[in-house]
């Protein structure tokens, strides 16, 4: 919040509220309930046996790690709903507020906000973990550290350019954010505004 402007902001809150004009948030809301209940399991067994001794230690490692594991495939299923959502959630936050600019700055920030505040945990917040599919952005920590060095449209090149990248985004819960951000300044062009950024077409 103390990162975004008043603009940026409002385009956050109409990408979420969008999404109540669909069919698919109690679907998501449900899922992601489901495997949080194996994700907190996870994490409380593996902060318990961090504390035991060596043999329990192992025992309950194999326990949080087969949880852990329930938890990363029951998610499969949400995603490819997860990720077409953000496009249409996209489309409609810059038709509420008619500030796509304003969304590519505010979904970019947010994301490398969430990159900066894992790398100063040095692990990812289990709400984060859990509550992935329903954010507006993930955690771009490939890109963490070359943010504010390079322009946005140097950062995102790759996801708009690599041929590989729709097949490399499969297991992620949203699609890559610079393709998102490509189709985005298509809005502002068409509606003759001076797009933020400029990325090639695929």
């Amino acid at each position: 919040l103390d990162q975004l402007k008043d603009d940026e902001l409002a385009t956050l809150i109409a990408y979420e509220m969008s999404h109540w004009k669909s069919w698919h948030w109690p679907l998501l809301t449900v899922q992601t309930l489901i495997t949080q209940t194996f994700l907190q399991g996870f994490w409380q067994l593996a902060l318990w046996g961090n504390r035991q001794k060596h043999v329990i230690k192992w025992a309950v490692g194999a326990i949080a790690t087969i949880l852990y594991s329930v938890f990363w495939l029951m998610r499969l299923p949400s995603l490819g709903m997860s990720r077409v959502r953000t496009y249409y959630g996209d489309r409609k936050a810059a038709e509420l507020t008619g500030n796509p600019n304003g969304l590519v700055r505010a979904l970019s920030k947010l994301s490398f906000g969430l990159a900066a505040s894992v790398e100063t945990t040095g692990y990812t917040p289990i709400l984060i973990e859990g509550l992935l599919p329903l954010m507006p952005v993930a955690t771009d920590l490939s890109r963490q550290q070359a943010y504010g060095q390079f322009s946005l449209a140097q950062l995102f090149a790759w996801d708009t350019q690599n041929p590989l990248r729709v097949w490399m985004s499969v297991p992620d819960s949203h699609p890559p954010l610079g393709d998102r951000l490509r189709l985005i300044m298509a809005y502002a062009q068409h509606w003759k505004l001076t797009p933020e950024i400029q990325l090639a077409a695929p």
